[in-house]
């Protein structure tokens, strides 16, 4: 087919318009996708340098605070009952905290920071907790397991001698506060000042609620309330919980728990 000359000249142009758009909008998408890998990769380190290895357990998994190293629990075993119990002390309840019980305790870990001593920064312990409400299903205590949260905010209160708080002193958050690379998940949260001494400072303590269908989780943070800055504890810790991922599959009854309500070991 031949074109004449007026219409070739009309042709070329509006070729030549359609090709720039379609490269244009490749281009734009090429650039969304690199600038996406990008934060990615950013996001990424930033867990990588801040956070520990991750750590599955009963149906949960979480990264730590780079500072915090994992306890181990005790092995569990059956009793002539039949009964899955701790085959000796558990050693992840620290010394220091000897009234603390964490029924359902299924992580621990302790840690050194850096805290402020009366103007001068000495290395003291902190320490993160992680409880579910799994042995109870297990148990197949229902009516226990779906009272879970009272029971270990209670434990938590008697065992640190905390006053009684009220409902406002619970916060809502959301983990990432907002939407990025992991889905977002919402917590009642609760930060207080104690009275208990951890190290040569007085501690203060962080107690997070989550709930996935049925399952209960709780995550407990106490460090020194003069922790450094440099430390930059907070920041971790929602970054670990950033990685928190929970089964909503509860433990059939009968199954072997990832542990049992402890008793303390005065361990470390």
């Amino acid at each position: 087919m031949k074109y004449s000359q007026k219409y070739r000249q009309l042709l070329i142009p509006s070729i030549c318009a359609v090709l720039f758009i379609t490269a244009g909008c490749g281009s734009e998408a090429y650039n969304n996708r690199l600038n996406a890998t990008n934060r990615l990769f950013q996001y990424t380190n930033k867990l990588k340098e801040n956070l520990g290895p991750a750590w599955n357990q009963s149906g949960v998994e979480v990264r730590m605070p780079a500072q915090l190293v994992e306890v181990p629990p005790p092995p569990m075993v059956k009793n002539e009952e039949g009964e899955w119990v701790q085959d000796g002390l558990d050693e992840r309840i620290p010394a220091e905290l000897p009234s603390l019980e964490l029924p359902g305790l299924i992580g621990a870990w302790k840690g050194i920071v850096e805290a402020d001593v009366s103007g001068e920064f000495k290395d003291l312990p902190a320490y993160a907790f992680v409880m579910s409400n799994g042995y109870l299903w297990a148990e197949n205590n229902a009516e226990e397991a779906m009272e879970y949260s009272n029971i270990i905010a209670e434990k938590v209160v008697d065992g640190l001698t905390l006053p009684l708080y009220d409902p406002s002193d619970w916060k809502q958050k959301q983990y990432p506060a907002t939407p990025g690379f992991v889905p977002q998940q919402g917590a009642s949260v609760w930060v207080t000042q104690t009275d208990i001494i951890v190290g040569e400072s007085k501690a203060e303590i962080s107690l997070h609620l989550f709930g996935a269908g049925d399952v209960t989780v709780y995550v407990l943070f106490i460090y020194p309330e003069t922790i450094a800055s440099s430390e930059r504890f907070a920041e971790r810790i929602d970054l670990a919980l950033e990685t928190l991922k929970i089964s909503a599959d509860k433990p059939a009854a009968g199954a072997a728990p990832g542990t049992a309500p402890t008793k303390s070991g005065g361990g470390f």
